[in-house]
Order: structure tokens, then sequence, then C-alpha cells
């Protein structure tokens, strides 16, 4: 199976921001977030699922309201598995940018 090499965040103009997860990384994180996704985003955790069977990761249509613990959970990745760690503050960065965070801390 192929591995999706981006996770796309957000839609921003009208073009989606991507984050490049290069050496198969996407598939570290999807199997880490997958089990918990019925949890912190249970309007979204089907629709993440059967976009990552078609090569597609994302979280671009992700419901604000359950952003910030989706946020939380892909930090917790990073932290937790050693192969995502050098990828923590360039995704961090990106989730950052990201409106829905912005909404939530404001």
């Amino acid at each position: 199976m192929s591995a999706p090499d981006y996770l796309y965040v957000n839609m921003a103009n009208g073009q989606l921001v991507k984050h490049l997860l290069p050496n198969r990384m996407s598939v570290l994180l999807f199997d880490y977030m997958l089990p918990h996704m019925a949890d912190v985003a249970p309007d979204y955790a089907k629709q993440f699922e059967g976009e990552f069977s078609c090569c597609t990761f994302s979280i671009a249509d992700l419901p604000e309201k359950d952003f910030m613990a989706v946020y939380q959970l892909i930090m917790d990745a990073c932290d937790d598995i050693n192969a995502l760690q050098p990828l923590k503050g360039d995704l961090q960065t990106a989730l950052l940018a990201d409106p829905r965070y912005k909404k939530q801390t404001a």
C-alpha cells in the first residue's frame, strides 16, 4: 500500500494547506491517531479513516470543535514515536497557523 506524503491541514484561499511527511511517516502518525479518533473527533473519525484508505491523510475537514483534541493527539504522537520527533516542530507550526487553532485560543 502506498502512503500519503502529506498531511492536509486546512483550506486557505481555496487551496489545501499541506505539510510534508516524508518516508511513510504518515503511516506512523495515522496508526497512532486512528484508535483515538472516535473519542476525540467522533463526527470525523470515519471520514478520517476512509480518506486514508484512499491515500489521503487529511484533517482539513475536521470540525473546529474537535481541532484542539486532534492537535494534542498529533503532538502526543510526536512525543511518543521517536521517528516522528524530528517532525514535531514543523507540524506544530502548521497546526498553530490553522484558523481553527487561532479561534480556539483567542
